[in-house]
């Protein structure tokens, strides 16, 4: 048995999807990370087409950033505005988002989910994005039976 310090540091290993939605575009990922359980939040840590990402909830903001080929940092806090900071081969540049909505879940037993719906840049772009990060079963794991 793991024990937890007051601020409930805990890692276990997830499942990562993100789903989003821009006008008729989607797109949709799955990796696999690491969920860190920490003074009330949490940070998720993966990697997509060869790039380090981490996504963070603290005190109400979340914080998404990458690095690799491409870098960038998105902060998004519900009903403010902030802004992107973003790099590409050696070129950055910023633009704005609004936060209308920003949803999150978590547990130590299952993981996260976070739910944004933000406009970004100058024509204000509506994007709906789902970030879950759900525990990654172990074949032959014991289970507990769901009561009936």
């Amino acid at each position: 048995m793991r024990r937890r310090s007051a601020v409930y540091n805990f890692c276990m290993n997830v499942v990562v999807s993100i789903f989003s939605r821009t006008g008729e575009d989607t797109f949709k990922i799955c990796s696999r990370g690491e969920i860190f359980f920490e003074n009330g939040g949490f940070s998720v840590r993966y990697s997509t087409d060869g790039d380090d990402c981490l996504l963070e909830f603290s005190e109400g903001v979340v914080t998404q950033r990458r690095s690799g080929n491409l870098n960038f940092t998105m902060q998004f806090a519900e009903g403010r505005q902030t802004e992107c900071m973003l790099t590409e081969g050696g070129s950055g540049f910023s633009f704005p988002i609004f936060t209308h909505v920003l949803g999150v879940s978590f547990s130590e037993d299952s993981g996260c989910t976070v739910t944004l719906r933000y406009s970004n840049g100058a024509e204000n772009e509506l994007t709906e994005l789902v970030f879950t990060a759900e525990r990654e079963r172990v074949p032959n794991e014991r289970r507990t039976p769901r009561a009936r």
